[in-house]
């Protein structure tokens, strides 16, 4: 059998991921040192995230249509796909808060497989996050801990791929647009964030990847001034160098 684990909780204790069965059919499973991995059941299944006490694992799962959906896995529901966007094919999720109560992900409209980033909260469901102004495509990578902060990849107005962050407050903005704004950097820096993929738990320190000035492929990290995050929990709305060493875009 073959495994790959993709997330671990808070301390430790609780890995997740994807194994391969007798059947070379794909299940979400779930470790701890006392009870070793357990499969969390689902067609073609895999688990991405799971939050800081180990309760809570999301992933995406094939529905009874075979089209793929999040899900959102607890001990008491089980597994419970999360639906799509309006007028959506598929989903998956990528990531959850600290508490489990937020899943971000993306989603698929036909007919030309439009991506979407997502946050889902019991709620308000699926909402979409938007895209960045004149793009077409987004994907959330990543959650703070309360939820409030949501961190991804989305096509810019030229098509190009940008780091984002939303917030219920900022809507959709790229990290470079708010690296400028803050000061942190200036236009000619010279790098391009093409995605991000991880946000501390205040939202504050954001990571991803990028291509340096040299065109080499590096990643970074990128600390932002401290906001004062709205809650948005009832989010109804709808709405590096040449020698590879690491880059810091803080101050």
């Amino acid at each position: 059998m073959q495994s790959e684990a993709r997330g671990v909780n808070a301390d430790g204790t609780v890995v997740v991921g994807d194994a391969l069965g007798p059947a070379a059919t794909a299940q979400a499973f779930r470790w701890t040192a006392a009870s070793g991995m357990v499969g969390l059941g689902g067609s073609s299944s895999g688990a991405t995230g799971v939050n800081a006490d180990g309760t809570v694992v999301v992933g995406g799962a094939a529905d009874a249509s075979g089209h793929g959906q999040a899900f959102r896995w607890t001990a008491a529901s089980g597994m419970v796909l999360l639906g799509f966007l309006p007028g959506g094919s598929s989903s998956g999720a990528n990531g959850v808060n600290a508490e489990g109560t937020v899943v971000v992900g993306e989603n698929l409209t036909p007919p030309a497989a439009t991506a979407q980033a997502f946050r889902w909260t019991a709620a308000s469901g699926m909402v979409g996050l938007g895209f960045l102004p004149g793009g077409s495509s987004s994907g959330a990578n990543g959650v703070n801990a309360d939820g409030t902060v949501v961190v991804g990849g989305a096509a810019d107005a030229s098509g190009r791929p940008q780091a984002f962050r939303w917030t219920r407050a900022t809507r959709m903005q790229s990290v470079l647009t708010l690296l400028l704004a803050a000061k942190v950097v200036t236009m000619d820096f010279g790098w391009l964030l093409t995605s991000a993929n991880g946000v501390s738990a205040d939202g504050t320190v954001i990571v991803g990847d990028g291509v340096d000035p040299l065109g080499l492929s590096q990643g970074w990290i990128a600390r932002l001034p401290k906001e004062s995050n709205e809650d948005c929990e009832e989010d109804d709305d709808n709405q590096g160098d040449n020698d590879n060493q690491g880059e810091d875009f803080g101050r």
